[in-house]
Formats: C-alpha cells, structure tokens, sequence
C-alpha cells in the first residue's frame, strides 16, 4: 500500500500542549546528545565531561536514573540500545558492547578505528573497522552473539584513490544493514547508500541525488534518510522494496531529514525552515506533528521507540544542548 505523502503535501496536525508529555534532561553541563531510545524508554547517548574536552557514553534509565559508562578513552560515546538494554559505541579508536548486566567487552577488529554503531534485538552488531589503515578503506561487519563476524567494503579505485569511506546508519532484527560509502570510482568521487541483506548488497541512490545517505531501518525493511539534490538542497526519503523511494520535504522547508523509523512505520525527523531546526513526527497516514521543545531554539529527533516515544537534542536559550524525551497522546 502506498504511503499517503508527496513531495510536499502534507497536514500539519498541532495537539493540545496538554496531551504531549515533554522530559527534558542534561548529563553534562553544555552538551548532552541523546543518540537511541528502546521500547522500555531507556535512552543512550554521549555528553562533554566539565574541566575537559572529551567526551563519555550514558544511558538514562525510564526512571530518570543515570548510567555514566566509565572508559578510559578521552572520547566515547553510545550509539544505540536494543530493547534488552544492550549498548554498544565507540571508545577511542575502539567500540565498545555493554551487556545489561553492566559487563562490557571492547571491539577492536583487524588493525584498528573500530566503530560499534547498531546492536538489534539479538545481540548481533554492525559498524566498521579500517580493513587496511595504510590506504584508509573502511569495512563494514555485522557480528553475531559469539564474536564470530562477516565482512565487506566496495568497489574503489587503485591507489592513490583508493580511500573508501563508510557510514553505517541502522541493523534491524533480519540483520539488514543500512548505510552510505563514499570511494573514487574512474577518477570521480561517489557516494552511494547501501542496503545489506544475506550477502547482497543493493546499491540506493535517490533518482537525481548527488547523495543518498539511509540513516535507520525498521524490522520490516523500510529504510529512511536523506538526500541531497544537484543544487545541495537537502530532503528527506522513504525507501520499500515494493516502492522504491517516496522523497518528503516538510512544509517551507530549506532542509528535510529522516532520522529514524519504528515498525508500526512512524517515522521522526527534523526540518530548517532558514532560521532553525524543527523536529516532527510523521505517521502512516502522511498526518505531520511538529515537535518543538519547551524553551528550544532548535529540535534534532534521533530516535523512536514501539510506543512512539521520541528522543533527541535540542539548544536552549543559553546555547546549551540538552536531550529530551517526547511521548504522544496515547
């Protein structure tokens, strides 16, 4: 069934201030980033530690409580968290993988710049490593519950260009990854998203997009992101196997981003309207709620849990980031 949105289309749908529940919360004192929410309302991130200027790894409990995950590295941070409370992130030039328990183990593939990024409802996980440092390629591996990892990168060209660069933006329960590489291919620097499924890798590039950059997958294989357009104007996307790409832009928008979908297929985001960032909710039935922070200058979701919750950043007045958690009418 075909998805109700256009381009540009939409109904702007505001509820009652009264029906929306907003939490907002600080870890560090200027930056707080919240990165990942799961279903029970856990919440991980990174934040700035005072009198330095690293960074360190946190996970806020549904209760308020707060985890700050002690590491050595002058930066880390997490990246996500499954709904068992498993997080996984980066420490240094390593990742880490955090258990519920509290115990944790550090990731450190073939030579070095290892990144944990995503970590789903298994256990398994999925980021990348630099399979030769020298010439800078990055991989990307997907590893199961036992340590055991499968491999790969991307066509490039020999060196000097030979550089290839990836982001990885989501792992779903079928251990479908989504992400973005970046290599020179003929003498002419691409960048292409990617979809990894069972040893196929389908290349994803927005009809006319100079960029194509899929940020999250859902369990059942929609993928969402952005794209970037020949005159570097920049617009959200939803990607089925049965569609291909439906392409959104928020209302008087100059930039749109999807950011993450669940899998009832809500989908959250944000938009510039040239003079600061707006998050939104944007549900099955094309219906958009704008999410503005109390006391915000700027909205950045990055996460939706099973139950709709959102979390995010948003700059105060102060010019301070410090993470919320949103919960709809219910």
């Amino acid at each position: 069934m075909k998805r109700p949105f256009l381009v540009s289309a939409l109904l702007i749908l505001s509820l009652p201030v009264s029906a929306q529940t907003w939490t907002e919360f600080a870890v560090g004192p200027n930056y707080t980033y919240p990165a990942a929410i799961n279903s029970s309302g856990q919440v991980a991130g990174s934040y700035t530690v005072p009198g330095t200027s690293g960074s360190k790894a946190f996970i806020r409990n549904a209760d308020g409580t707060l985890i700050r995950i002690q590491s050595n590295a002058q930066d880390s941070g997490s990246a996500s968290i499954n709904n068992s409370g498993e997080v996984v992130g980066y420490a240094g030039k390593s990742g880490f993988h955090r258990l519920a328990d509290g115990t944790s183990q550090t990731l450190s593939l073939h030579c070095c710049a290892t990144s944990a990024v995503a970590v789903n409802s298994a256990g398994y996980l999925a980021g990348t490593y630099f399979l030769n440092w020298q010439h800078k390629i990055r991989a990307v591996y997907l590893m199961d519950t036992t340590g055991k990892y499968l491999h790969f990168t991307f066509p490039h060209d020999r060196y000097p260009r030979d550089s290839v660069s990836i982001e990885v933006g989501g792992l779903n329960d079928s251990n479908q990854i989504v992400g973005a590489w970046t290599a020179y291919r003929n003498g002419v620097l691409t960048r292409h998203g990617f979809l990894y499924d069972s040893g196929t890798i389908t290349q994803l590039d927005v009809p006319g997009a100079a960029v194509t950059q899929p940020r999250a997958i859902n369990d059942s294989g929609e993928i969402v992101g952005d794209w970037t357009d020949s005159v570097g104007v920049t617009h959200g996307f939803l990607w089925t196997a049965a569609e291909k790409f439906t392409v959104f832009d928020a209302p008087q928008a100059t930039l749109t981003s999807i950011t993450a979908i669940n899998n009832s297929g809500v989908m959250v985001g944000y938009f510039s309207d040239g003079k600061a960032d707006h998050g939104f909710v944007l549900d099955t039935r094309g219906v958009v709620v704008i999410l503005n922070a109390p006391h915000a200058s700027s909205t950045v979701p990055n996460s939706i849990n099973a139950r709709g919750q959102v979390t995010g950043l948003y700059i105060d007045r102060r010019f301070a980031q410090r993470g919320f958690i949103y919960s709809p009418a219910m």
